[in-house]
């Protein structure tokens, strides 16, 4: 054979092979790093910028790369030996009686068995379902399947609401949570008696695994889940993957994923294994699971001078691009007069507060009328953050101006509809992830309104060979191919500002 394969833990994978192979494999799994370009190490040329996720001193890899390795060996045409059972044999019909005896009071959807059962069976697996999509169930069906075997599961979260968020929906399932289920996070005494731990990613790395004995308390679990998988560094990912050396399970779950071959993907995907799509947003969308949406891309146009005056003062600075368009006085106006024409409640995302956040904030509590003004950013704590959202529930004619990554997991209102983009992102996680806390039936909402602003400050000039395309423009493009791949449709509606 020329590769075998041998668990040297339930976190790590030995490849055993020449050292011919064990160089491609640690060119194979190998990305360059984000922002590579501004890392000091490489500008001073003693760092190329690459990644590298296979050791070839120890032809170590990360266990959730497993499926990869088949893959470089079709490539390279190489016989492979696997030493070790990686799947549960369970059929459907084993896995539907269980979810029977569980009595959950509501009714599982496709897609949830299917990746529950999925799940179980690969023991390492990131499930992609769409926000909105019910994954909190698929969680609950999970650690069920790990308490039926006497296993310890340790289920992380992004914050302390998203904790108890999930220990009361473990609750309306059905559970005794009280018996079985213990949130753990800052300021508490850390104890892992019950059968699901639940915690936040902060918690276990700054206070448990920093600790000799934290270390240890982790290898005690046999199952870990991620909620939120995206948002976790790829170091913090790594050290929790490293210490759970006896957790066979490993789950993450995230309703947008990185790009294959990033080096966001690689972490995640050797700590909890390959990325499956059950549910995304345009199946969920044509089984009437969540609303529908109508994506309205507002072109902004401006005067030659301003676009002139931007490419002379700002031209290759991002940032500063962003500060120039942000401060119009006329764009604001804009966003004043078309914030008073919508019906509903509304969330308006910025990114700096400063600059932007407190501007449209001063706008729109001048000149809106009939309309409840609440501003919330990065300094708001989490009391405050689920109280906003409370009130936006029950409430009508309410404009929330929030920071985007307050509200980047677990923050959704069935009340909501309509959103203005008013900075625009390339990123893709950032743009799903705030839709998505629109998308959530509600019996006055047929369809989201998402509004998204394009700034275009293009301009041509032949006699001066300048052709100009300024970043919002580039961004826009992006967003524009991330919502045709989601299939849905985009009017574009031109405006002189």
């Amino acid at each position: 054979m020329d590769l075998k394969l041998f668990k040297k833990n339930e976190s790590t994978l030995v490849v055993q092979c020449n050292s011919t192979i064990s160089n491609e494999l640690y060119n194979y799994f190998s990305c360059m790093s984000t922002n590579f370009r501004f890392d000091p190490r490489y500008k001073q040329g003693i760092w190329d910028g690459k990644l590298h996720f296979f050791n070839r001193q120890t032809n170590e890899l990360s266990i959730g790369l497993y499926d990869k390795v088949f893959d470089f060996a079709r490539k390279g045409n190489y016989k492979v030996e696997n030493e070790f059972k990686k799947e549960n044999t369970i059929t459907r019909e084993q896995f539907q009686k269980f979810i029977d005896y569980l009595e959950i009071p509501f009714e599982l959807r496709p897609y949830q068995f299917e990746s529950a059962y999925e799940a179980c069976c690969r023991k390492n697996l990131n499930i992609h379902i769409s926000t909105a999509g019910g994954k909190s169930l698929v969680i609950y069906i999970i650690c069920r399947f790990m308490a039926y075997q006497n296993k310890r599961v340790l289920l992380i979260a992004p914050q302390t609401q998203l904790t108890e968020q999930m220990r009361g929906d473990f609750d309306d399932y059905g559970w005794n949570v009280d018996k079985h289920c213990r949130t753990i996070y800052g300021g508490q005494v850390k104890n892992f008696s019950t059968t699901v731990s639940i915690a936040t990613w902060q918690t276990v790395l700054n206070e448990i695994i920093k600790t000799d004995n934290g270390k240890l308390m982790i290898s005690e679990f046999d199952c870990i889940i991620v909620d939120e998988a995206h948002m976790a560094a790829g170091k913090s990912i790594q050290s929790i993957a490293k210490y759970a050396i006896n957790a066979e399970y490993r789950f993450g779950f995230s309703g947008t994923y990185p790009q294959e071959g990033q080096a966001e993907w690689f972490s995640i995907v050797g700590a909890f294994g390959p990325i499956k799509t059950f549910a995304d947003y345009k199946h969920l969308q044509e089984h009437g699971y969540i609303a529908q949406i109508k994506i309205y891309s507002l072109l902004l146009s401006y005067p030659k001078t301003d676009k002139v005056l931007l490419y002379n003062s700002c031209s290759a600075d991002y940032q500063k691009q962003n500060d120039f368009i942000y401060g119009n006085e006329k764009r604001n106006q804009f966003i004043s007069k078309l914030v008073q024409k919508m019906d509903g409640n509304c969330l308006l995302l910025f990114t700096k507060k400063e600059k932007h956040g407190y501007i449209v904030k001063d706008i729109l509590e001048k000149q809106l009328e009939g309309k409840q003004i609440i501003y919330i950013d990065g300094d708001a704590p989490v009391e405050e953050r689920e109280d906003v959202r409370k009130l936006i529930e029950n409430n009508n004619n309410i404009v929330l101006i929030a920071s985007y990554g307050i509200l980047a997991a677990g923050w959704n209102v069935k009340n909501l509809h309509n959103i203005i983009f008013l900075s625009g992102y390339k990123s893709k996680v950032k743009v799903l992830q705030s839709i998505g806390r629109g998308l959530r039936q509600h019996k006055d909402k047929e369809y989201l309104k998402l509004y998204d602003l394009i700034d275009d400050y293009s301009f041509q000039d032949k006699k001066n060979s300048i052709r100009f395309i300024n970043h919002a423009v580039r961004h826009a493009r992006e967003r524009e191919q991330l919502y045709a791949q989601q299939g849905w449709s985009i009017r574009t509606v031109k405006i002189k500002i």
